[in-house]
């Protein structure tokens, strides 16, 4: 049988702050055979931009010829994202977007957004007025990629900044929930049913859970303290 591809992942490694303890992680990460490393976003502190080359440079080392794809977290900030591509080419960087890739025989589909929560932080109600409207169409936007991708791919990876599931948010205060993800989000995994769900954001969560099946990471760095490899299922008649 065909080696499938191997994913790893990371986020919230908010460059300077965890920066050293993130490089030496993985010298000692032991990760082998990896295709692609995703960035689950807030891989710079509060879009310190420059950051992330020495986060992307150590990864880089670590994962030799690994293509590194990444979506944008609340810390890389909305209006300078053409700056994070035009700085960083060499990531694939997903915002509302999927990615068809094949790798090693297989057809990979990656759904990259910075996802959606419940409840608009209190400065995102002030200051960005249409917020409710940005959280709808990116949840609209995920179902058709969703629907997409489950059809015409071998393999789905969804990958959001913001929770995409309820139990690994346990370890949050639960009053913080509706700011953390979206249960919106969570019942597309029910509906869809992606070989895994991938997200970051919330420190003080689990590293991962099932949700109707369906295997979700919370690969936040301060949850984990390494690079997390994904794993997904495969099924000799397919893998939905």
């Amino acid at each position: 049988m065909r080696s499938p591809p191997g994913i790893a992942a990371v986020s919230d490694v908010h460059s300077p702050l965890y920066l050293e303890a993130y490089k030496r992680s993985l010298e000692l990460t032991g990760l082998s055979k990896v295709d692609i490393v995703i960035f689950a976003g807030d891989m710079v502190e509060r879009n310190m931009i420059n950051a992330l080359a020495p986060a992307e440079e150590a990864t880089r080392k670590a994962f030799p010829g690994a293509e590194i794809v990444a979506v944008f977290g609340n810390d890389e900030f909305m209006e300078h994202e053409d700056e994070y591509r035009k700085q960083y080419p060499s990531i694939k960087w997903l915002d509302d977007e999927l990615y068809n890739v094949e790798i090693r025989g297989y057809k990979l589909g990656i759904i990259g957004s910075r996802g959606a929560i419940d409840r608009p932080t209190y400065w995102q109600a002030r200051y960005i007025p249409n917020i409710w409207e940005i959280y709808e169409e990116r949840v609209e936007k995920i179902k058709s990629f969703l629907e997409d991708s489950t059809k015409e791919n071998d393999i789905t990876l969804l990958v959001t900044h913001y929770g995409s599931a309820s139990c690994t948010l346990i370890g949050e205060p639960r009053k913080g929930w509706p700011g953390i993800y979206s249960r919106k989000v969570e019942e597309l995994l029910k509906t869809y049913k992606p070989n895994a769900a991938i997200h970051g954001h919330a420190h003080k969560g689990r590293g991962y859970c099932k949700v109707s099946g369906v295997p979700v990471y919370n690969v936040a760095f301060p949850v984990n303290r390494r690079v997390v490899k994904i794993g997904y299922t495969i099924s000799l008649l397919g893998f939905h």
